[in-house]
């Protein structure tokens, strides 16, 4: 045999509760792999770890599953050009043996690193001992802490010298719409505050990391359903001013 390759899912990495038997059977998957390769002999053994295809399978048909896949952001979308271009390269039957560590590939997974680099915090999963040697440091990350870092400090200044409440709330405006645009990949002038947040598919894991941020830079302790209950982005910095004076 030239080559072995099973296709895997990052599920059985970082999978949901939920999912556990799903997630048991690609942690098998990936083990047999490892085993082959481990035991030598039988050509090119491989598990490839996929995240979510973004022009074919479910997440492509189902809409939901598709707008799921974009709000929990754990993974990178994978094109198909780019899956087929793996295949053909572990088909080789001149590819040189793969040793254990090499014969699981995890493909499309977002890391701690990832997330800081888009100014975002990582998920509560991804932050445990379990993942730690995710949590690379790359270079063109380091710019970017350094830059959410001093954005924080700003914005907490601002809002600290703001003169009255309306200023307050432009600065919270100001936050939000800044948090919305990192999220979404648009400029933040064109997010209008007049606009409800689900308008702008803003769910319980994205408001999370408002709430995280609300009591991070203005100390405002604001429950994840007040922020999705209000009726306006404005409402919604009203509210946060509102506590932050309590």
């Amino acid at each position: 045999m030239d080559f072995f390759i099973l296709i895997s899912s990052l599920s059985g990495i970082y999978g949901l509760p939920s999912q556990s038997n799903y997630a048991a059977g690609n942690t098998f998957l990936d083990s047999l792999a490892r085993m082959r390769s481990a035991q030598g002999g039988y050509g090119t053994s491989v598990a490839l770890d996929l995240g979510y295809m973004q022009t074919i399978g479910i997440v492509a048909e189902n809409p939901d599953q598709r707008r799921l896949r974009e709000s929990v952001r754990d993974m990178e979308p994978i094109q198909t050009k780019d899956f087929l271009a793996m295949l053909e390269h572990y088909c080789d039957p001149d590819l040189p043996s793969l040793g254990p560590d090499e014969s699981q590939i995890l493909i499309g997974l977002t890391t701690p690193a990832d997330y800081r680099a888009r100014g975002q915090e990582p998920l509560a999963r991804v932050r445990s001992p379990l993942f730690a040697p995710f949590d690379v440091v790359r270079p063109h990350c380091l710019n970017a802490n350094t830059r959410s870092s001093h954005n924080h400090e700003d914005v907490a200044q601002l809002f600290k010298q703001a003169p009255d409440t309306k200023a307050r709330t432009t600065v919270v405006i100001n936050a939000f719409k800044n948090k919305l645009s990192h999220a979404l990949g648009v400029l933040a002038e064109n997010i209008d505050p007049g606009r409800s947040l689900s308008d702008y598919g803003v769910d319980s894991l994205m408001a999370v990391e408002l709430r995280n941020m609300v009591w991070r830079d203005f100390g405002a302790n604001v429950a994840v359903f007040e922020i999705l209950g209000e009726r306006d982005i404005l409402g919604a910095a009203g509210l946060v001013v509102k506590k932050a004076a309590e």
